[in-house]
Parts: C-alpha cells; structure tokens; sequence
C-alpha cells in the first residue's frame, strides 16, 4: 500500500467488474470461516526484510526494474510467476525518491541517461531499461505507465514490511484467524505478504490498486487473490461483508465522488468525499461487517485536523476504538520521507438486533 495523492482515476475495466461481481456474490461474505488452507500460492516475505525497507533510491530503481522486466516477460509468454520471480516482484518498492532524470518521454529518458561523451553512469543504464520497458508494456500511452511513475516519485512511499507485520500481529491478536480481508489501496501487497503463513493461506485477500502497473504487480504476487485494478469508489465494494479492511491509504485534497453514495445525503459522506483520505476512512468502515476490524493507516490529518471532527465522530460512533498509534517520523525514512503517520485499528459495533 502506498501514500499517493491520486490523480488520476480511470473506470474500472469490464473484467474487474466481473471478478468483482462473482466476489460479491459470495466469495466475500464473513458468514464463513475458512477451516482449511485454500490459498497457497500467495507471496510471502523473508521473515527479515530489513534490506528490503532500507534500499538506497538506486538500488530501489533496480529492484523496481528488474521487478517490471519481469512483468514484460510474464505478460509477454502469459503465464504465472515462478517463486524466484516472485521474489524478484516482492523487491518492487515503489517510486517515492528515486531520480527518475528527465522522464518527460521514454526517449528524454534515454537521452538524458548518455552522459556528454556518450558515457553512461549506473544510474543511466537502468533508466535506459526503465525506458524500453515503458515502451513495450506501454506503447501508445494508453495505460498511463510513464504518467503514473512520475506521479509515484514524488508522492509514493510504501509500508516498512516490518511496520506491516507488527499491524497483522494485531489483527491476529484481535481475534482474525482468517476469513475475507479486503486493502482498498494496496500498492504491490505489502499487509498481504507479511501475515503469518497459516493465517495467509485461510483468508481470501480482496485488494484495489488504482495504477495499472503496480497492480500487474500485486496480482502475479498473489494469484489467489482478487486484485481489481481500479479506484475505490467505482469497485463496487459491498458493505458489512469483510473480516478485515486494512490499508495504507492515500491522502491529500483530492476529492472522491462515489455514486453508490449518490442517494445519501448525510453530512459525514458529503464531508468524506471532499478529502480522498476521509472518503477511505468512511468507506473502509462501511466494508467492514459487524465486529469486523478496520485498520487505517494514514497522514495525521484525520486525527489532528479540527474540520475532520465529524469524521472522527462517524468513526468512533461505529466502532469501537481499540488504539491508535503515531509513528516516529522516521519510520518511513527508508522508503525516501519523513511523515507523520497515524494508524487506527477499530472493530466495528455488532448490530444490535
């Protein structure tokens, strides 16, 4: 999951809205526990992933290249990732830092990585792959990758995996045993490669990832998932029908128009789509069945911000607030930034009839 200010936000493609309709038909109903381990072919991360979260900016633009070369290669032959590479893709850590150059064009990009005497540093070569994979997975633009990645430099820092398994131990603490778990911002899978093995394989992973590229990503990490590459508001996300709903989410003054909301004219949804991180925090909860959990990760707006009150009212009057934990500014320090970061873990209120 990453922290982005989206903007960008295209419609769901038709065979998105398929998967998600036959998920909605039952696949993601809590009625069910999962007694036995169904989805055993999801990613997993070393259970030390200190490198992981400390790269270097270079070294995270050629863990993410080498991530996207694969991916040309799995859509090139149409097949799924072997383990070794999905272990390449789990390197994939997003764009958040990384010097991208002069990325106006892919042939800017390769201009501008030949040095005056036609020399090319490191950093230049990758940006030269970097390039011609844009060109083959992206070939009239369509698919907005280039846009997308200049986006992400600027705006995209993903979970420390290590932060991500601490907040699925709370999850496990708090009774999940696994079930159907929804991440509505879930970037490459950072929460879903960092559960506990026993629980991954009995839970039934739902995630929405709005850029095209890094949900080519996360569903050849996690084939036993259903990853929609879409923005929330048009996933058709069905309400009361999840375990968990977990996510990094993005923030910022974007605003969200949600139709299914369209016929409610309550003052907490009106408030929550006027900034894309309240609408998260709203709709997360919504998803979420009774006494589910509902664990949001994001800036410190919510928390802190003297407009969101009625926002942190809804929250607190539908659930009941197990904690809420600020992190160190430089947890994300890794990653490229420092951020304030809140996380908030409620369990939504049983109904009472």
């Amino acid at each position: 999951a990453d922290e982005s200010q989206r903007t960008n936000r295209p419609a769901a493609d038709t065979s998105d809205q398929l998967v998600h309709s036959e998920a909605r038909r039952g696949r993601n109903v809590a009625s069910a526990k999962l007694s036995e381990p169904k989805f055993k072919r999801n990613y997993l991360y070393p259970d030390n992933s200190s490198e992981i979260d400390n790269m270097t900016p270079q070294q995270r633009l050629r863990s993410n290249v080498e991530a996207l070369e694969v991916v040309r290669t799995l859509m090139k032959e149409g097949r799924e990732a072997t383990a070794e590479e999905r272990e390449v893709l789990g390197r994939y850590r997003g764009w958040g830092g990384v010097d991208l150059g002069r990325a106006y064009s892919t042939d800017m990009m390769r201009r501008s990585s030949t040095g005056r005497w036609g020399t090319q540093t490191e950093n230049d070569k990758l940006l030269s792959r970097l390039a011609d994979i844009i060109d083959d997975l992206d070939p009239n633009g369509e698919r907005g990758v280039l846009s997308a990645i200049n986006r992400a430099a600027l705006t995209s820092y993903y979970t420390p995996t290590a932060v991500a398994r601490i907040m699925n131990g709370f999850v496990e603490q708090a009774g999940f045993k696994g079930g159907n778990m929804l991440d509505p911002s879930m970037g490459s899978g950072v929460f879903e490669g960092t559960m506990s093995k026993d629980i991954q394989q009995r839970t039934m992973i739902h995630g929405i990832e709005l850029d095209w590229l890094t949900g080519q990503i996360a569903r050849n990490l996690y084939p036993d998932a259903n990853v929609l590459v879409t923005g929330y508001e048009q996933a058709g996300t069905a309400d009361n029908a999840y375990d968990v709903v977990m996510s990094n989410i993005p923030f910022g003054d974007l605003s969200v128009t949600d139709k299914t909301w369209k016929h409610d004219s309550s003052p907490v949804r009106k408030a929550a789509q006027n900034r894309i991180h309240n609408y998260f925090a709203v709709k997360m909860l919504d998803n979420t069945r009774p006494g589910g959990l509902c664990v949001i990760m994001t800036s410190n707006a919510i928390l802190d911000t003297k407009s969101n009150q009625i926002i942190r009212e809804h929250l607190a009057d539908q659930a009941e607030v197990l904690g809420a934990v600020r992190l160190p500014d430089n947890t994300f320090k890794g990653a490229g930034t420092s951020v304030v970061t809140d996380v908030i873990f409620l369990r939504k209120f049983k109904d009472e009839a």
